[in-house]
C-alpha cells in the first residue's frame, strides 16, 4: 500500500481538496480561483512579525497551492514512494511521507490544531476503494 500511499498523495500535491476562491494571483494580473485554506476576517488591526498589517475587516487566507508545487507539470505517482525507500536506507524514520502525516509543507488537510480528524480515515477509506477497483477489474 506504499506506492497507493505515495499516488495518493501526489494528487492531493497537485489537486489539493481546498476551498476554491477569486484571489490575485501573484504571476498574474487579474483574478484567478485559486485553492485557499483557513480563510479569516481580522477582527482588530493586526501586525504580522514582519511588519505587514492587516486593518479590521481584512480577509486574510492561506494558499495550498505555491507550498505543494516544485514541479507542476510532472505527476511522478512514486514521488512519495522513492523518497520513503531512500530515507528508509538512511536509517530515518519513513512516516513522513505518508498520506496522512501533516508539516509545514503539506497544508492540504490543514496544520497544527487545524488539522483535518478525520485525514485517517479518509486514507484508509480510499486505500480500501482503491483495492477493491483492484480486485474487480
Amino acid at each position: 500500500m506504499y506506492k497507493l500511499d505515495s499516488f495518493i498523495r501526489e494528487s492531493q500535491r497537485l489537486h489539493p481538496l481546498a476551498a476554491c476562491k477569486c484571489f490575485p494571483r501573484l504571476d498574474r494580473m487579474r483574478a484567478d480561483m485559486v485553492p485557499v485554506l483557513s480563510s479569516r476576517c481580522a477582527m482588530k488591526d493586526y501586525e504580522f512579525s514582519n511588519g505587514m498589517t492587516a486593518p479590521a475587516g481584512t480577509r486574510v487566507a492561506l494558499s495550498t497551492h505555491k507550498p505543494h508545487i516544485d514541479d507542476p507539470k510532472h505527476f511522478d505517482c512514486f514521488r512519495f514512494y522513492k523518497l520513503r525507500q531512500e530515507s528508509r536506507s538512511k536509517g530515518e524514520f519513513g512516516r513522513k511521507f505518508d498520506t496522512t502525516w501533516m508539516s509545514a509543507h503539506v497544508l492540504y488537510l490543514g496544520a497544527g490544531k487545524y488539522a483535518c480528524l478525520g485525514r485517517f480515515f479518509a486514507a484508509c477509506e480510499l486505500k480500501l476503494m482503491f483495492a477493491h477497483l483492484i480486485m474487480r477489474l
